[in-house]
């Protein structure tokens, strides 16, 4: 099947009613595909991509690392869970300093600490 750039969704709200007991649903909770193919053709959109981290902060998802293949993803995207869209982040080097580069990476590991995604570890 090769590298993919899909995006699913399941409601863990129905997820953990299911585990718990408490659901009365008769069916299980569904997967859903998100709908972007009027977005594919946007410079905008990440390329297919697997080992890269996401983390969602506020009303957004941002997508960092990974590869496709022989190529690496060294960029930052942003997912809007509201509006249905991706962006490209441009970031920079801590005060200019090319020496503060974050190096593209496969395999990492990210969370969320207050305002920031951390990222750790991985290779390149």
């Amino acid at each position: 099947m090769g590298h993919l750039n899909s995006l699913w969704s399941i409601d863990l709200n129905e997820v953990g009613k299911l585990e718990s007991g408490v659901s009365e649903r008769t069916q299980n909770p569904e997967w859903v595909q998100y709908n972007l193919e009027g977005k594919k053709s946007n410079a905008l959109w990440p390329n297919p991509v697997a080992n890269h981290t996401s983390v969602v902060f506020k009303d957004k998802m941002y997508l960092f690392g990974g590869s496709s293949g022989m190529c690496e993803n060294e960029d930052l995207y942003a997912y809007d869970l509201n509006n249905n869209s991706w962006s490209k982040i441009n970031s920079k080097p801590k005060n200019n300093d090319e020496r503060n580069v974050v190096v593209s990476r496969d395999e990492h590991s990210a969370v969320v600490l207050h305002d920031s995604m951390v990222i750790f570890g991985g290779f390149s």
